[in-house]
C-alpha cells in the first residue's frame, strides 16, 4: 500500500510538473517565480495576479546557488521518496529537482519567504554527492536513510548573508532589475530562540541588501498584530505549528507587499 501510494503520488506530481510547464508556454510574458512556503502561498492567494507561479520551496538560498553552479546536485526524487516520512513533501522534491527547468523569459516578479533559511535542513547522498533540502520530521531517519545520506543540518548562520549576496546578485545579472519581493516570517508564536536568533540573522541581511539592490524589498510586519489563526485548537488547526497566522497578519503582508509593488 505504501508504494502504491508513492507511486500515485509521484504520477500526479508528474502530471502537475506537464500542466506547469505547459502554462509557463502560455503565459511566458506574465509568470512568478516563487520560494515560498505557506506564508508567501496565503499572501499570494490573497493577491489579484493573473499569473503561472513557478515554485521551489524548499530551495534553501545555498542549494539554488551550488545548483546554478553545478546541476549535478539536483536530487533524484524516486530515491528520497522512499525515505519520507511525509508523502506530501514528495512535490517538494521534484520542485528542488527540477529547479532549472523554467522557462529563459524573464518573470514578472520573484516572490520570496524566509522559511527555508528558518526551517529547512540540507541532506547529502552519501555515494553521489546529489542534495535536498526538507525539515527533519519529514523524513523517515532510518538505519538505511542514515547509511545513504549525509544530515548537514541547518543553514549556519554565520553564512547566511554570503549566500543571499550571491543568489541575489545572480538573479539581477540573469533576469535584470524585475522586483524581487522577500517576506520574513514572523517567530512571534515560536518559543525556541535558535528560530528567533536565525530570524534576526536573515532579517538583518535582507534589510542590507534591500538598501544596496534596487526593486528588492524586505516585508515584515509588526509583531502587535501577528497571533494564532482564528481556526486555532481546531479540527483544521489542531496543533502548535507557530508558523500560521491570524488573517490581520496575512492582510497586512498583503498590503505592504502590493504597496511595493505600486511602482514598479
Amino acid at each position: 500500500m505504501v508504494a502504491y501510494k508513492r507511486w500515485a503520488a509521484w504520477w500526479m506530481l508528474r502530471k502537475h510538473l506537464v500542466q506547469a510547464r505547459f502554462q509557463l508556454r502560455k503565459q511566458s510574458r506574465g509568470w512568478i517565480l516563487g520560494r515560498i512556503a505557506c506564508l508567501g502561498h496565503d499572501v499570494l492567494g490573497r493577491m489579484c495576479l493573473e499569473s503561472t507561479l513557478w515554485n521551489i520551496q524548499k530551495g534553501r538560498v545555498d542549494y539554488l546557488v551550488r545548483l546554478q553552479r553545478d546541476a549535478t546536485i539536483r536530487p533524484n526524487t524516486a530515491t528520497v521518496a522512499r525515505h519520507m516520512f511525509r508523502e506530501d513533501i514528495i512535490p517538494l522534491i521534484q520542485q528542488q529537482e527540477t529547479a532549472t527547468s523554467y522557462t529563459s523569459t524573464p518573470p514578472k516578479l520573484i516572490l520570496m519567504d524566509s522559511f527555508s533559511e528558518l526551517t529547512d535542513q540540507l541532506f547529502i547522498h552519501a555515494k553521489n554527492r546529489w542534495e535536498f533540502c526538507c525539515n527533519y520530521g519529514d523524513i523517515s531517519d532510518t538505519d538505511e536513510f542514515r547509511d545513504k545520506f549525509e544530515k548537514h543540518g541547518l543553514l549556519p548562520i554565520e553564512e547566511i548573508d554570503a549566500w543571499y549576496r550571491e543568489l541575489f546578485f545572480n538573479l539581477r545579472t540573469r533576469y535584470g532589475e524585475i522586483p524581487i519581493v522577500f517576506m520574513h516570517f514572523p517567530t512571534k508564536l515560536d518559543p525556541r530562540q535558535i528560530f528567533h536568533d536565525r530570524a534576526k540573522a536573515i532579517h538583518e541581511s535582507i534589510q542590507q541588501l534591500s538598501l544596496e539592490l534596487t526593486s528588492l524589498y524586505s516585508i515584515s510586519v509588526d509583531n502587535a498584530i501577528v497571533d494564532w489563526p482564528e481556526k486555532h485548537g481546531t479540527q483544521e488547526f489542531p496543533d502548535n505549528f507557530p508558523y500560521h497566522y491570524n488573517n490581520r497578519t496575512y492582510e497586512e503582508f498583503r498590503l505592504k507587499v502590493e504597496a511595493s509593488l505600486a511602482g514598479t
